[in-house]
């Protein structure tokens, strides 16, 4: 049986679309920097393969073509700088955070409870304010509600001057009250990165992948453990988990 960590509800001052258009575009800036000094770090690589991951979870469309590049670069990590899990002292197990491992598991939690909003641009409950979420607006006002720019909704914002005017800013809910009552596996979450993000491994399957010249040196829980995943991968497979969220098996 698989075991894994998740986050189950998810909370910003942007849209998911926008964090994931956004996401997108920063990887794709950071590629072409990378391509035109050929001075590629291990560190820019790993946070480009989690920039596209972000992507990935909410551009259905383009997912095969986002896994096949978080894959090709998990490839050079591993040439280059090799790869490895990490070890969980409290579990006593191997597990990877690594995004060309988590796209694999393309399901996700929704949440049962009670929730309040409040508008992103005027700080009012979304029932008492005029603007609607997802619309952009111009002439806004640049204030702090709740220490968060209602411009860009970043915390220590340095770039909008409060009491200045702005123009093309993007009303977002933003969640002040939360009652959590339970939460299920879904395939499609509405909370788009309300998904897995760490995959632990069994002692036995890990025993079991290891050569006999190997198992002489490997000390569990001391020695690496190295992945070689992004190399030996056969591909992305849509809907790999449909299954699960069948009639057939929810009657069951």
């Amino acid at each position: 049986m698989m075991e894994f960590e998740s986050v189950v509800m998810t909370f910003h001052n942007q849209t998911d679309e926008s964090i994931a258009r956004n996401s997108l575009n920063k990887a794709n800036k950071i590629i072409e920097e990378l391509n035109r000094t050929q001075n590629r770090t291990e560190e820019k690589l790993r946070l480009v393969m989690k920039l596209y991951l972000d992507a990935f979870w909410v551009f259905e469309e383009i997912r095969k073509e986002l896994s096949a590049t978080i894959h090709k670069i998990g490839t050079t990590l591993e040439e280059e700088f090799q790869c490895q899990s990490f070890y969980d002292e409290e579990k006593k197990k191997y597990y990877s955070s690594c995004p060309a491992m988590l796209l694999h598991n393309d399901i996700g939690f929704s949440f049962r409870g009670s929730e309040k909003y409040k508008c992103s641009i005027c700080g009012l409950p979304i029932i008492e304010c005029d603007h609607i979420t997802g619309e952009y607006y111009n002439d806004i006002v640049c204030k702090k509600i709740d220490n968060i720019c209602n411009i860009c909704g970043e915390k220590d914002c340095r770039e909008h001057v409060e009491g200045e005017r702005y123009d093309h800013v993007q009303a977002v809910k933003i969640v002040y009250d939360v009652n959590l009552v339970t939460f299920d596996l879904v395939e499609d979450p509405e909370m788009k990165f309300a998904r897995i993000n760490k995959v632990y491994f069994d002692k036995e399957d890990i025993m079991n992948e290891l050569s006999e010249e190997d198992k002489k040196e490997f000390v569990y829980g001391k020695s690496k453990l190295f992945c070689h995943h992004c190399t030996q991968c056969k591909g992305y497979v849509p809907g790999r988990f449909h299954h699960l969220f069948t009639k057939e098996n929810q009657s069951e």
